[in-house]
């Protein structure tokens, strides 16, 4: 049984969140259905999603993580109850200071600050795991930041990025309909007419996997670069009978039939999903 004041810390806590996401999607981006949005990353299931995905490729226990821009949603705690030691950092204050609260309610001890990406305030090979979920479209160096997690990631860390791809017809942010890569200046009168605020749009990189991969291949580090996009796509086309949908079967078989390559079709996914591991400190080059 909850005491009565934990009851009303956790209740304080649910509130301060909503606020926080009520200001976000409503205040800041006119998005009308917000408490829809924002229920699962208050319950903690954006957290437990985020940490599912990154255990179907690695092992989380005992691994010292650090989520780059890691906002107030609960992967760290999801990443912690696995038995990882968890670290965060984030620009905004505010969610800082949530995400403390939010550790400290589920009795997750963890180390978080207020940083930017850029310049990590870590020394170098600290990490066996850094993330960043969603985060490359919002800095103002995606480059750096990359290059900031493979300098503190241990030889044999890894590094799991996930950024939305801005060559998907579909805007992550505002939760509608968007053409790729669409000029600043018109995606402001676009996002008006759809009864968004467009202020944000303005800071947003539009962020593809060639950009991605370019950025990579300059890196001072050895690093081996894996395409998790391309390698569901490819697992699916070759697993076709594993495919619930009648629909996606016979799309995976036209895809087959004309043989269109599973990269060529991850340069359209709606998401970037990268694993770099990182070999050694620096290249030969």
């Amino acid at each position: 049984m909850k005491t009565h004041s934990k009851q009303l810390i956790e209740e304080n806590l649910y509130k301060e969140l909503r606020s926080y996401f009520k200001n976000l999607y409503y205040e800041n981006l006119g998005i009308s259905d917000w408490e829809r949005i924002c229920e699962p990353k208050v319950s903690g299931v954006t957290g437990e999603i985020l940490a599912s995905k990154l255990e179907r490729h690695l092992t989380i226990k005992k691994q010292r993580i650090l989520d780059i821009g890691c906002g107030v949603r609960e992967f760290l705690i999801s990443a912690s109850k696995r038995g990882a030691t968890v670290f965060g950092i984030d620009v905004d204050k505010q969610a800082i200071q949530l995400s403390k609260f939010r550790l400290i309610v589920n009795n997750i001890d963890a180390n978080l600050c207020i940083a930017v990406g850029e310049s990590l305030p870590f020394r170098d090979h600290a990490f066996d795991i850094v993330t960043s979920f969603y985060v490359l479209e919002h800095v103002n160096d995606p480059a750096r930041v990359i290059y900031e997690a493979l300098r503190v990631l241990k030889n044999g860390g890894i590094f799991y990025m996930c950024t939305p791809n801005s060559l998907f017809p579909y805007e992550t942010h505002y939760k509608l309909f968007y053409f790729p890569l669409l000029p600043k200046k018109l995606a402001k009168y676009y996002l008006r007419i759809r009864r968004r605020k467009p202020l944000l749009i303005q800071e947003i990189n539009y962020i593809t996997l060639p950009y991605i991969l370019r950025i990579l291949k300059r890196s001072p580090f050895h690093i081996e670069i894996r395409n998790i996009i391309e390698e569901e796509i490819r697992y699916k086309l070759n697993n076709i009978k594993l495919i619930k949908s009648r629909k996606r079967k016979s799309v995976a078989r036209l895809v087959r039939l004309i043989r269109i390559p599973p990269y060529f079709l991850s340069l359209f996914a709606k998401e970037i999903v990268i694993i770099v591991k990182k070999q050694n400190s620096f290249s030969s080059a």
